[in-house]
């Protein structure tokens, strides 16, 4: 007779990183404490909260488990306003990044009700739902609203309209290019008193995932800068579209794309501008020769920066 003898040996697998599904604000507040509560997986045990700032704060609140946790943060004034990617970490690894804004605006979650401007309203928008929220307002009054969804990772194509208290539309604006896709309206309020605002997707029809940031009221903000390329430790002076403002600026060792310093760090809001660096020397097509007959390079390899300002304009 054969006997056979099987043993079982139990194995255990290493544990599975966290994993961020959704957060509900999806900014900080530069100078001022947010609430973010995070869902996901296997968020336990002792997670925090990876930033790229130096001396931002963090305190895990209460009643955390392995799918939900909420953190309150603190950032100093000395962060600069614009996107980042926040993971969170345990002794079981790192999770996926999510994409948030940071700014000196104060962060909430969407309300039905504009009680303080400015403020950043956070939320999720899908399918054909077309979210409300009103505020009162004085004539003349110039006010900014802006939905960032594209440039946080969503799919949300946002439009706004802007009614007054007889629903009569005042403005609206359709996401548009130099937004990636989100979308910016500033009226001047014809009258004294109470405005909805209108917030939904482009075809009605929102894809996950559409969570989104609404700002209203008023701050500094830049969608483009000139000249977009510099030379590597060139003096230069930085031209923002936003009422003719401009910046001296001289960059550093680096090659390549770096961030462009904000003209107001204080008041800026949006994501931060990005200006290619080189070792050519970069030439303005203001300072070059009035006639074309005389416009001859001084020298290879260049590059020129310049602006076609009237339709039908060629440069030569």
């Amino acid at each position: 007779a054969v006997c056979c003898a099987v043993v079982a040996f139990a194995s255990s697998s290493p544990a599975a990183p966290p994993t961020i599904r959704n957060v509900n604000i999806r900014g900080l507040q530069v100078g001022g404490k947010t609430t973010l509560t995070i869902d996901g997986t296997d968020l336990l045990p002792a997670p925090q909260i990876v930033l790229p700032f130096a001396k931002a704060q963090q305190k895990l609140l209460d009643k955390a488990t392995a799918t939900r946790i909420q953190f309150e943060i603190s950032l100093p004034e000395s962060v600069i306003p614009g996107t980042y990617q926040v993971r969170i970490g345990n002794e079981n690894g790192i999770s996926n990044a999510v994409v948030i804004a940071v700014d000196g605006l104060r962060q909430t979650a969407f309300a039905p009700k504009i009680d303080a401007r400015p403020v950043s309203f956070h939320g999720t928008l899908t399918g054909s739902t077309v979210l409300k929220t009103t505020f009162t307002g004085r004539a003349g009054e110039s006010v900014h609203f802006e939905v960032e969804a594209q440039r946080l990772a969503g799919k949300l194509r946002p439009v706004l309209h802007l009614y007054d208290s007889r629903r009569v539309q005042v403005g609206w604006s359709l996401p548009t290019i130099s937004l990636f896709g989100d979308t910016r309206l500033t009226v001047k309020l014809p009258t004294d008193g109470e405005y909805t605002l209108e917030l939904h997707d482009l075809q009605y029809a929102a894809a996950a995932p559409a969570h989104f940031r609404l700002k209203v009221g008023n701050w500094s903000f830049a969608d483009h800068v000139f000249p977009p390329a510099v030379q590597r430790g060139k003096p230069v002076t930085l031209q923002f579209p936003l009422g003719d403002r401009t910046l001296p600026f001289t960059t550093s060792s680096t090659i390549g794309h770096v961030p462009v310093p904000w003209f107001d760090a204080k008041t800026a809001s949006g994501p931060q501008l990005r200006l290619l660096v080189s070792d050519f020397p970069e030439l303005l097509e203001d300072l070059l020769p009035v006639s074309e007959a005389a416009r001859v390079l001084p020298t290879l390899p260049v590059a020129v920066s310049g602006r076609t300002r009237e339709p039908g304009e060629e440069d030569v």
